[in-house]
């Protein structure tokens, strides 16, 4: 056995008391060409790794300028909006929109017609945890996004107790706090219910106090969406019932032609929405990107046909595919990766026309993403980007290591099995430090 795979494995294994995980490395050296690999060519669930195929084909089939289209517009005071599929629509933009119809005119409306249908039913992933639907990190799929389809609730620390704020004054949400408690040390670990008024909520377990927000999933997104136009209307000034009607179906052609009114939003373009995906880790954007890629063929945005791109595409790359690819952001545990196949993708996409805009989407140690607050420090000639990933029992972390600004190691760690998930951090961390210092000593070995 490798030296540095023996002292990792005793680390895992032994220090951290660890002895029941299963963890696998493919690494290779750009400067010389050497590798290492344990048990490289084994499944392992990969979490958030698994947004490293669905990012990379979705940036090699849409490109870095791809844009997503929300159309909106008035037919006889009836307000109606064209769901593109933008995951990053926000509650500004809702509110820019209605200013829009208001400057063309619009005193009235009476009526909110709603197209969801450019995507397929599909509104969780294959495989999602019932118990997490509520959570902000699971929340619904669908054509019309709003705020990411969730609710991140403000935290503060008072004398009296744990308080929990709504930002968006459009919608009356409210999350009881009375079941939650300041975690002693920095662990966080909490469930959410979702209560008969289907915007309140209830939060159990434990919070560290360094967390700001706590992110409840909406169980409607097309509703989350006619919340807020109805309340921007009436921030605008046009008049609309409280009990407007609201409807979710598809725009027909006869009201589009009628429409005096015809408007479009674009969302920023994919180069920028990817630093969500493997930056933040952000799920539902991730999903978005899935059932986006078949629209450019066939117009059906669906998770299957999405899939059937990916290992198309993978094919085309002369890459080997997942053991399993099931959703787009790796929250399911039904995915398998190997080391092997994930340090693949990433030599490929070093090599890729849109290598620079794949790179910047990644996480930087220290500075972005699920990586600026890492408790790792390396030697200053060296950097890292990559992405994590973490479901329960399951740590991954698939990258590059740079030297002097330019790629020195591509790799790929995976571990399952965890009692602990701060283990796995802590065991990827001591990986990169060993890694870094056997180069130093010329030591890395095939």
């Amino acid at each position: 056995m490798n030296s540095l795979i023996h002292k990792v494995t005793h680390y895992l294994h032994d220090s951290l008391g660890e002895e029941g995980a299963k963890w696998g490395l493919s690494l290779i050296d750009q400067k010389t060409g050497k590798s290492l690999a344990w048990q490289d060519n084994e499944w392992f669930i990969p979490a958030s790794n698994q947004k490293l195929w669905t990012s990379a084909v979705a940036l090699d089939q849409l490109g870095p300028d791809y844009r997503w289209t929300t159309q909106f517009g008035v037919s006889d005071q009836t307000l109606w909006v064209i769901g593109g599929g933008d995951p990053v629509y926000s509650w500004d933009d809702v509110c820019h929109m209605v200013r829009c119809l208001k400057e063309r005119g619009v005193k009235k409306i009476d009526r909110i017609c709603l197209d969801d249908s450019l995507f397929q039913s599909e509104r969780w992933g294959t495989g999602w945890m019932w118990d997490d639907l509520v959570m902000g990190f699971a929340a619904p799929i669908h054509a019309l996004n709003l705020e990411e389809n969730r609710i991140p609730f403000q935290i503060s620390f008072q004398d009296e107790g744990i308080q929990l704020e709504n930002p968006f004054s459009f919608v009356e949400s409210r999350l009881d706090a009375s079941r939650l408690e300041v975690s002693p040390s920095d662990e966080t670990e909490y469930t959410l219910v979702r209560t008969e008024n289907r915007y309140d909520y209830v939060a159990c377990g434990v919070i560290a106090r360094d967390e700001e927000e706590m992110e409840a999933a909406v169980e409607s997104g097309p509703e989350f969406f006619y919340l807020a136009i109805r309340s921007a209307c009436q921030y605008a000034g046009i008049e609309i019932d409280e009990q407007v009607s609201f409807f979710v179906q598809p725009i027909s052609q006869e009201l589009l032609e009628t429409s005096s009114i015809h408007l479009f939003h674009e969302s920023p373009p994919l180069a920028e929405v990817l630093k969500l995906v493997n930056q933040d880790s952000r799920n539902l954007v991730a999903e978005v990107l899935l059932r986006t890629l078949p629209l450019q063929q066939d117009g059906v945005g669906s998770v299957e046909a999405g899939v059937k791109i990916v290992e198309d595409v993978c094919k085309h790359w002369n890459l080997k595919l997942p053991g399993r690819y099931v959703d787009g952001s790796g929250l399911s545990t039904y995915n398998f990766s190997s080391p092997l196949t994930l340090r693949k993708l990433l030599e490929h996409m070093l090599e890729h026309p849109n290598t620079f805009t794949f790179q910047e989407s990644l996480a930087q140690l220290g500075k972005s993403g699920t990586l600026e607050h890492r408790d790792l420090e390396l030697p200053s000639s060296w950097d890292l980007k990559a992405k994590t990933g973490t479901v329960n029992g399951v740590k991954t972390l698939s990258g590059y290591l740079y030297e002097h600004g330019e790629v020195r190691i591509i790799f790929s760690c995976m571990i399952n099995g965890l009692i602990k998930e701060d283990h796995g951090a802590e065991m990827g961390n001591y990986l990169i430090r060993e890694l870094i210092a056997s180069l130093d000593d010329h030591n890395l070995s095939k």
